[in-house]
């Protein structure tokens, strides 16, 4: 007995072909647009203003330091130029619970952009 069912439906090759074409441009125009997206974006570079190293903190006599990590208050501070590392801990609200100070010498003096 034959077969009498249909044989399978599929597209013709020329309009699968095409398929394939559109998608592949609309992923490309995409990709395009999100590119163009983040460059309009990204903002101008700010003017940079010159400061040499040897006036900006030996003149006014002080310091300034960065203090992170397990501290109540981190951030920037500005310490005499005798300042020790205690110094600038006390400046950031001392320690937290979680501070770990076996490997810290407290006692070292700090140097300017730490």
């Amino acid at each position: 007995m034959p077969d009498s069912s249909p044989p399978p439906l599929t597209p013709p090759r020329k309009l699968r072909l095409s398929v394939g074409a559109a998608i592949v441009l609309a992923l490309v125009v995409l990709s395009a647009a999100v590119g163009l997206g983040i460059m309009r974006g990204q903002a101008a570079p700010s003017e940079r203003v010159p400061v040499s190293e040897s006036t900006a903190a030996s003149s006014t006599g002080e310091l300034y330091v960065h203090v992170l990590g397990a501290v109540h208050v981190p951030g920037l501070y500005v310490l005499d130029l005798d300042a020790r590392l205690v110094d600038a801990v006390a400046a950031a609200g001392g320690t937290t619970d979680d501070a770990d100070l076996a490997g810290i010498n407290l006692a070292r003096t700090l140097t300017d952009g730490e």
